[in-house]
């Protein structure tokens, strides 16, 4: 028998992750559907009283943060992509 999930929208938080305009824009398959999925998921959250955190990826100048071993953001490495400010590293609108 499967548990039933139970929250308590004073003491949980929805949390949107990885929806910044370059991630959104250069990998979402169907960014439509998702952008709607997510929006919908928002609004209710928000209905029910329920905290929306936006969690960004966000790098200092030099990306000391992204290690060789990260092949995603190695790719970014020294761009300037996702910094504070960069186009691209806003929350999607």
């Amino acid at each position: 028998m499967a548990d039933i999930l139970s929250l308590d929208p004073k003491t949980s938080a929805l949390l949107a992750m990885d929806y910044q305009t370059s991630i959104v824009e250069n990998f979402a398959h169907d960014k439509a559907a998702l952008l709607a999925r997510m929006g919908a998921l928002i609004d209710a959250a928000r209905n029910a009283g329920m905290m929306v955190i936006y969690v960004a990826v966000g790098f200092r100048a030099g990306d000391p943060e992204v290690i060789p071993r990260n092949q995603a953001f190695s790719a970014v490495k020294g761009t300037g992509m996702f910094r504070a400010g960069a186009a691209g590293s806003e929350i999607h609108a």
